[in-house]
């Protein structure tokens, strides 16, 4: 039985992001699982500040956040797939947020 496997990997930080990435296609190569990967366009929220409490409301100040995400997409089988995600999420990574959706193919 296949299995396709949709992972959904989010981070504010795009360095953390690319080593968890490298690390997860190192492993999908020596497991010789089929792989494809989407980059998803970065999503930035801005919010602005009045610095003082009550007057002065020119002077403000700026931040913003960014978010990355990038979907991977395993197909194989299903006792590979799940190898693979165990020895990959028991690796401890910062700021990194996964999901995973499975589906059953005949």
């Amino acid at each position: 039985m296949k299995t396709i496997c949709n992972i959904k990997i989010k981070s504010f930080n795009s360095r953390t992001l690319d080593n968890f990435f490298n690390s997860l296609t190192k492993d999908i190569k020596e497991q010789k699982v089929s792989m494809s990967f989407t980059r998803l366009p970065t999503r930035i929220s801005k919010i602005t500040l009045i610095k003082s409490p009550h007057v002065y409301k020119k002077s403000r100040e700026q931040f913003e956040s960014r978010h990355y995400t990038r979907v991977i997409k395993l197909r194989g089988p299903k006792d590979q797939i799940q190898s693979l995600l165990t020895r990959l999420f028991s690796k401890q990574y910062t700021s990194i947020y996964n999901k995973v959706e499975w589906c059953f193919m005949k």
